[in-house]
């Protein structure tokens, strides 16, 4: 089994599957009154700090920008801190969650726990790779 960690950046075949949030693991987040993240500037979070220092990512080049700077900054294992203290992550079985707060949507299209008005024809649409890809809209 592949963790969502592990396969984040390497494509089809991954073992994506959503699970609920733990009960231990909603006692883990409690624990934490505060991330454990310190930026520049006031930023505490990862994600404040990237959108700080590329706050539009809507080239090729301003990608690279933010993974160069996710790398620095700690790389999957920090993305992987972040997700689970934010609550969108099991730091039990490090699988999406799928709850309303925080609200994953495409977490929860995917668990089958919201289907979208198109989604049996947009399916289709893939043909042999409907198995392993799925569309899904955020409008």
């Amino acid at each position: 089994m592949t963790n969502f960690f592990s396969g984040i950046f390497a494509g089809p075949g991954n073992d994506l599957a959503a699970c609920s949030l733990a009960e231990e693991a909603i006692e883990q987040l409690k624990e934490h009154e505060e991330s454990n993240f310190v930026g520049v500037e006031g930023a505490t979070s990862l994600k404040a700090e990237i959108v700080g220092r590329v706050p539009e990512i809507s080239t090729a080049a301003h990608y690279r920008q933010a993974r160069k700077l996710l790398q620095e900054l700690g790389g999957a294992d920090a993305l992987k801190d972040e997700l689970m203290y934010s609550g969108f992550v099991d730091a039990t079985t490090e699988r999406l969650t799928v709850q309303d707060k925080p609200l994953n949507y495409f977490a929860l299209c995917a668990s089958g726990k919201l289907t979208q008005p198109t989604a049996a024809k947009d399916q289709a649409a893939l043909g042999a790779y409907k198995e392993s890809f799925m569309i899904c809209s955020n409008r």
